[in-house]
């Protein structure tokens, strides 16, 4: 399912390795046009009944791929069992990013 305009995602990793791994597979395979990542010092959550705290790296994707595309690809990849998955609405985009953005997303070679 294609969207009229830009879905930006969220998600998590562990560390640096397996948050590359997501975003070039991402990019590689046209689910996203471009992955940040970011580095993310401390993440503090709740998991199994305890309070935890560890660094993460915090991917920042630029997609035009549905919300549930997006979700079964990154879960086939992903390392967590349960990872973050959150999507951002776009009110509104420059048209020669967003016309970037859709010919990544449908092509094996993006253009910028």
């Amino acid at each position: 399912m294609l969207l009229k305009g830009m879905l930006v995602m969220l998600t998590t990793c562990p560390d640096k390795k397996s948050a590359e791994k997501v975003a070039k597979t991402l990019v590689e395979e046209c689910y996203a046009a471009c992955v940040n990542i970011i580095n993310v010092e401390n993440s503090i959550y709740m998991w199994k009944g305890k309070l935890k705290q560890d660094p993460e790296y915090m991917l920042l994707i630029k997609s035009k791929k549905g919300f549930r595309e997006m979700e079964s690809k990154i879960r086939e990849i992903h390392p967590y069992k349960i990872p973050e998955l959150i999507s951002l609405s776009v009110e509104t985009e420059s048209r020669d990013y967003l016309s970037w953005v859709i010919d990544c997303c449908h092509s094996k070679q993006g253009k910028k």
